[in-house]
């Protein structure tokens, strides 16, 4: 899959908590409007529950408690890129964000909601991350490419797809080491 044009979202388009759909949504992958998309017709909005997709100690957005939970939070994003490798993000990187979302959220989120399926969920974000941003890339990403993609939901340029198929497995084996 090369990545086809890319449209931010209409003012009464839809969009979930989770930056893989919109992204997809944006390119015109999945409908641009974010309706209607199979599997029993949901829009994506649909999603936009609390400990459905969206969870606490999330890379991307601020946890439930405190207010907007399914929109990018640019300063979340800043706080993951600088936590790079000579201008990669890795898995080591992900690992030391993770830990401090997570204090972060366990000190100042009395509501904190974090078991197994949350866990999964916050482990998973990385694991799809380096396998579908950085799968070409020995599992790293370039801070300019994912600073494009989570902030502004869209392939960035010269993306290509995985040459691997990012299946099942590999984000359960992924998400095995980060928990």
């Amino acid at each position: 899959m090369s990545a086809r044009e890319w449209q931010a979202p209409g003012p009464n388009d839809k969009r979930s908590p989770c930056p893989f759909l919109n992204t997809l949504a944006n390119h015109g992958y999945l409908p641009r409007s974010g309706e209607n998309i199979s599997k029993g017709q949901f829009n994506l909005d649909d999603l936009d529950q609390h400990n459905k997709i969206e969870h606490d100690v999330s890379l991307t957005r601020k946890d439930f408690y405190f207010g907007d939970n399914h929109t990018i939070d640019p300063e979340l994003v800043d706080l993951l890129l600088k936590r790079n490798f000579n201008g990669k993000i890795n898995e080591e990187s992900f690992a030391k964000i993770h830990w401090i979302r997570y204090n972060n959220s366990k000190e100042f989120n009395p509501t904190l909601s974090y078991a197994i399926k949350q866990k999964l969920l916050s482990a998973g974000e990385s694991v799809l991350l380096l396998n579908v941003i950085g799968g070409n890339t020995n599992l790293e990403i370039d801070i300019e490419k994912l600073d494009v993609f989570l902030k502004h939901e869209r392939f960035p340029e010269g993306w290509r797809k995985p040459d691997k198929t990012v299946g099942m497995w590999s984000l359960l084996s992924g998400n095995s080491k980060k928990i």
